[in-house]
């Protein structure tokens, strides 16, 4: 089985840099080495000239020893050994330049400035036709490509770490919210019931587990006036209305928020909410009467749900009527 392509080897295929082209560059390496002073100091006085670029570097001191780095980086172009070692070099020294936090668009103009003065050079010292100068582009675009990568690595660390960050604070927002939820709404000595505007309970807090007898799983996604027995001619007609009122403020005037579970109005009960009155039949329904229709006559079916929560009642309260 073959062993799979090397980040190195396609970049090459890619450019069609060839063991020929290896071979070129070695050969003109005799011609090109008296001029990499040159060509490095020349590249250097055109960093001077710009103030962003040249503000990368800390002093004289340290340009004196980049300029003999370039000067070992133009021998090792010329080396004609192009390796998976000679790609791991590259890559540190793009790396290098990410970390002094040079601009990613000099990259592209410093190897333009050594493009041309290799150009020229090749062009001035070998015979005309020869392939010399295609060479030199070809293992100028993949050290480019390399050193770019170095640029794309970091941006990606960058952007993970951010992500990491992000996510570390939204999970410290989210206990301290279901924190505050928890104390706000389960621990509440309230009753808190949560419905949609089409009356199907999507909120039932620990207290309106104690106050009705039903446990949460039993009255979730399912119609208020159904899980908790209102006369639907008295109480569950009124609380249509007030369901009817909620959606028409949605759609008139947009009252009401969209939950991220999708859109719902938050019905709880206090003195001076709309669901107040219907809050105060349902805690007239605690006891003996609501079990009974929890436990029993709700599952019983026979004689109708809401004869058997009329029958419990009047069990319970044999001289009250049977609406809140």
């Amino acid at each position: 089985m073959a062993e799979p392509e090397t980040r190195f080897a396609e970049l090459k295929r890619y450019v069609e840099f060839s063991a020929e082209d290896a071979r070129l560059l070695r050969g003109f390496r005799g011609a090109a080495a008296p001029h990499f002073e040159r060509i490095t100091q020349e590249f250097y006085d055109r960093i001077r000239q710009h103030e962003e670029a040249h503000a990368v570097f800390t002093g004289e001191a340290q340009i004196a020893r980049l300029q003999r780095s370039l000067v070992r980086w133009f021998e090792r172009v010329f080396s004609g050994d192009y390796d998976e070692a000679y790609y791991a070099e590259t890559t540190a020294i793009g790396r290098v330049h990410v970390k002094v936090g040079l601009p990613q668009r000099y990259m592209f103009t410093a190897m333009a400035l050594i493009r041309s003065s290799l150009m020229q050079l090749a062009e001035a010292s070998e015979p005309p036709g020869t392939r010399v100068p295609r060479a030199i582009c070809r293992l100028l675009d993949l050290e480019l490509a390399i050193m770019l990568e170095s640029y794309r690595d970091d941006w990606i660390s960058r952007i993970q770490h951010v992500e990491r960050v992000e996510k570390e604070a939204l999970g410290r927002s989210l206990a301290v919210t279901q924190h505050r939820y928890v104390n706000a709404v389960e621990l509440a000595h309230v009753l808190i019931v949560g419905l949609d505007v089409g009356g199907v309970v999507k909120l039932f807090n620990r207290e309106a587990e104690r106050v009705t007898g039903f446990a949460r799983d039993e009255v979730l996604g399912t119609p208020f006036v159904t899980a908790l027995g209102f006369d639907q001619d008295g109480d569950a007609a009124r609380l249509g209305e007030v369901l009817a009122t909620f959606a028409r403020m949605e759609r008139e005037r947009g009252l009401l928020r969209a939950a991220r579970d999708g859109d719902r109005a938050q019905v709880r009960a206090h003195p001076h909410h709309p669901l107040a009155p219907h809050a105060r039949a349902l805690r007239g329904r605690r006891g003996l009467g609501v079990r009974a229709r929890s436990r029993h006559d709700r599952r019983a079916g026979a004689a109708g749900p809401h004869a058997a929560a009329g029958a419990a009642r009047g069990d319970r309260h044999p001289g009250r009527r049977s609406g809140p």
